[in-house]
């Protein structure tokens, strides 16, 4: 699969995945409703370690939107287009990745 410039990682399935819930799932969510629907929603979208704390519930995510990054690095891995991304990250070139057969 070759992308054009500038394309990556928009071309990609999960990419495409997380702008579609954020378009139909997140877009008209206010947040007020989000607390108001669900009152336990700071425990289930905040994190603390070590003093720090990350708090996601102040956002218009739901779990689903919270599983979208997952899901778009799994599909980064999985997609060919990262293979090509990371030869050229450690400086290989297509001959010798082309080269290598899969078992």
């Amino acid at each position: 699969m070759k992308m054009k410039p500038g394309s990556w990682p928009k071309g990609l399935k999960a990419w495409k995945a997380l702008k579609d819930h954020a378009k139909s799932d997140i877009r008209d969510r206010h947040l007020r409703d989000m607390f108001r629907r669900d009152p336990e929603r700071f425990g289930k979208f905040s994190v603390e370690a070590d003093g720090l704390l990350l708090d996601y519930s102040r956002n218009r995510v739901t779990r689903k939107t919270m599983r979208q990054p997952d899901e778009l690095a799994h599909g980064l891995t999985r997609d060919p287009v990262t293979g090509i991304v990371q030869q050229e990250a450690i400086g290989l070139d297509g001959e010798f990745t082309e080269s290598l057969r899969v078992t």
